[in-house]
């Protein structure tokens, strides 16, 4: 593990340019001819303002011992849903569960010191409470919405839809890789539509899971049409030929 500047090679805003600490792995083996060749590349890059963040949340945490974990977590994936959900899963339930006594600040405190303990540990087996909820519904949900993206990418909607994009958008094919394997079922009009609309909640779960925090793509499409149909009630047309 190393402090280092960042890696990004053309940064493109301030938060690309910050200094991170760097977890790298080396493997080393012995050649035939009995030299002894290696291999080493970095694993996770974690920017200045990941990792404050990451002790603001859990002030107590080891931040080595964190680091080298999500180091071993990302060199040992693999096409697993149950531990990629399992990961996701505890990590919306840390900033509640950590025990940490220091977020918990009493509004009205009562002047009685064991009285506000008492509340004070209230709140916390509330946020603790909170965090387990949070925990098993990333999993529900990280569950179903994995199953709802298996669904859509194995379904002939979306072959036929990618069929006429490789044959007739990004290219210009007489036949593609998909039709030498069998005939493909011709696009029907709506396929487009429903395709986007089933997707939309697969992408909004997965941001708020992967994130920690929500976006709705419905409030963004609400406010784009506003914006456009503002400008077009705005806008005089004259027509001189």
């Amino acid at each position: 593990m190393m402090v280092r500047s960042h890696l990004i090679i053309d940064p493109q805003h301030p938060g690309e340019e910050q200094d991170c600490i760097v977890v790298h792995i080396a493997l080393f083996w012995r050649e035939s001819r009995g030299t002894v060749a290696h291999w080493a590349n970095w694993l996770v890059e974690v920017p200045d303002h990941a990792a404050g963040r990451f002790l603001q949340y859990a002030p107590h945490a080891d931040l080595h011992t964190a680091l080298f974990a999500a180091a071993s977590c990302f060199a040992s994936a693999d096409n697993d849903d149950e531990t990629v959900i399992r990961v996701l899963a505890d990590e919306a339930a840390l900033p509640w569960t950590t025990g940490d006594p220091g977020h918990i600040s009493i509004i009205n405190p009562t002047g009685d010191p064991l009285l506000d303990a008492k509340v004070a540990q209230a709140a916390r087996e509330s946020d603790k409470q909170f965090g387990i909820q949070a925990s098993i519904r990333a999993g529900s949900e990280l569950t179903e919405t994995i199953a709802s993206a298996r669904e859509i990418l194995n379904s002939e909607q979306l072959k036929s839809l990618m069929n006429v994009r490789d044959k007739h958008i990004a290219h210009s094919l007489t036949e593609t890789r998909r039709e030498r394997h069998g005939p493909i079922a011709p696009i029907k009009i709506g396929d487009e539509i429903n395709l986007v609309e089933r997707s939309i909640p697969i992408v909004e779960r997965l941001y708020c899971w992967v994130n920690g925090t929500s976006f709705s793509i419905t409030e963004s499409q609400r406010i784009d049409q506003d914006n456009a149909e503002a400008l077009w009630h705005g806008c005089n047309f004259k027509v001189l030929r």
